[in-house]
């Protein structure tokens, strides 16, 4: 089920645009990390490609539909989404808090099926001793996973998500982010996901997008992208780029100083 963006615009109200004619397509079943300095617009994108936000031109197709003719319902049968911090408190069980995510596909007797997929996330997540813990007593860390679990339970077609690992120390990372890449394999789906960690994205992606100054500024493989031209481009650091396992690891030398 591709996803496409053609020519999309956004800015809030009258202030200027955060995104300017943003246009890509990812393809199926591949791995698209989101690369970019703070505040370039790549949550906003995201929120544009699962309807939170409304393009001010420009649109969204999934497989060919805009999405902004898809009922909510239906949109969230095929596009899940995990924020980068829910800001919620639920008074709830980690299971019950799960279970909000398979409402889309909810049903009257569905209950025991539905239990049984969140069961699954959470093995699969390593996360099952924490079923019966509150929500809100969770660390910053088995938060994040927890929200991530309800995103993967509505069986999405199309999983966004906004720093993933954004609280999870490196081994975690690591294995939440190869979870992520083994669904795109195994289940072929298209997974674009926000990171600020250059190597873990390389390590992992399929493709990467750099964004810059409210477009695109790269896109392609880890190689193409990551390169000490790019960096210094965007981040404005200096760096050595080597080749490690087929892909590019990042060493960062310096940062240009400002005049």
């Amino acid at each position: 089920m591709p996803v496409t963006a053609d020519s999309v615009s956004f800015g809030y109200n009258s202030r200027a645009l955060i995104l300017d004619g943003i246009s890509f397509e990812f393809q199926d079943g591949k791995f698209y990390a989101v690369l970019g300095p703070n505040g370039v617009g790549k949550s906003t994108f995201i929120r544009c490609i699962n309807r939170i936000l409304k393009p001010k031109e420009g649109s969204i197709l999934i497989d060919g539909k805009d999405v902004s003719e898809i009922p909510l319902k239906e949109l969230a049968k095929t596009v899940g989404y995990v924020p980068y911090s829910a800001g919620d408190s639920f008074p709830l069980t980690v299971v019950d808090t799960v279970l909000m995510g398979r409402h889309p596909r909810s049903r009257l007797g569905s209950l025991v099926k539905d239990l049984e997929k969140v069961h699954e996330v959470l093995d699969q997540l390593e996360i099952s001793d924490l079923a019966l813990r509150e929500f809100s007593s969770l660390s910053a860390g088995q938060h994040q996973k927890v929200m991530l679990a309800r995103g993967l339970v509505q069986e999405p077609e199309v999983l966004l998500l906004d720093e993933p690992t954004s609280n999870l120390d490196v081994r975690h990372q690591m294995e939440v982010t190869k979870i992520l890449r083994d669904l795109c394999v195994s289940k072929g789906i298209t997974v674009i996901m926000i990171c600020h960690d250059l190597n873990i994205a390389s390590k992992y992606a399929d493709e990467l997008i750099l964004m810059y100054d409210k477009k695109i500024f790269a896109r392609g493989t880890p190689a193409e992208v990551l390169t000490p031209d790019n960096l210094r481009a965007v981040y404005g650091v200096e760096s050595t780029v080597i080749e490690h396992n087929g892909r590019p690891c990042v060493m960062l030398d310096d940062f240009i100083k400002q005049d």
